[in-house]
């Protein structure tokens, strides 16, 4: 006899910020994560020229983006010395969407972002497909996430648009995001 089970996606997480106070720290710590599209994706390599074009924007938070089977995840992390405010004066002046809420970047993207950070990863992968470990772990993602091929993954970063960026960004901004801040207590020195 078999028995078959369901399995569903959790739900959607909660968004109220965690706040943690803290001792004698002597910074802020911050992180926040939603979800993300998976390896399979069609948005994979999207979500993959999002975060380099916040990354070469040189933002002040790191950003980890893990592409898993069935759902990714996006993380950032900022740490912010007591007393100091990060310094928002270049191309990434906020850390946050405007309502605070959403956890989700608020980058200004042009045509020279977008195609320089498409250049630069369309070069990398060239590179692995001419390197036989590289290659070997390419085929490898195929045959995990139930790919085309590794060209096949190449068409598609070379076919993909600014716009196409821009239309991610916007949804992926409007995801859901949990945040968790740890800061010095407000009662320490008292």
């Amino acid at each position: 006899h078999c028995r078959h089970r369901r399995f569903r996606q959790p739900d959607e997480p909660d968004t109220k910020e965690l706040k943690i106070e803290m001792a004698d720290l002597k910074k802020t710590y911050s992180r926040w994560a939603k979800y993300a599209p998976a390896r399979n994706n069609k948005d994979y390599y999207t979500m993959i020229l999002f975060g380099r074009i916040r990354i070469e924007q040189r933002c002040p938070d790191m950003i980890i983006y893990q592409a898993n089977l069935l759902r990714g995840s996006y993380t950032n992390r900022l740490e912010v010395a007591v007393g100091e405010l990060p310094s928002y004066s270049g191309p990434c002046p906020l850390l946050l969407a405007p309502d605070n809420k959403s956890g989700s970047p608020n980058i200004p993207i042009t045509q020279e972002d977008f195609d320089g950070a498409r250049s630069r990863l369309l070069t990398s992968i060239q590179r692995q497909l001419s390197n036989a470990s590289a290659l070997a772990d390419l085929w490898l993602d195929v045959d995990t996430y139930k790919l085309i091929s590794p060209e096949d993954d190449l068409r598609k970063l070379t076919e993909m648009t600014l716009a196409d960026v821009l239309t991610f960004a916007k949804g992926f901004s409007l995801s859901p995001a949990v945040k968790v801040v740890v800061m010095p207590s407000s009662k320490s020195g008292t």
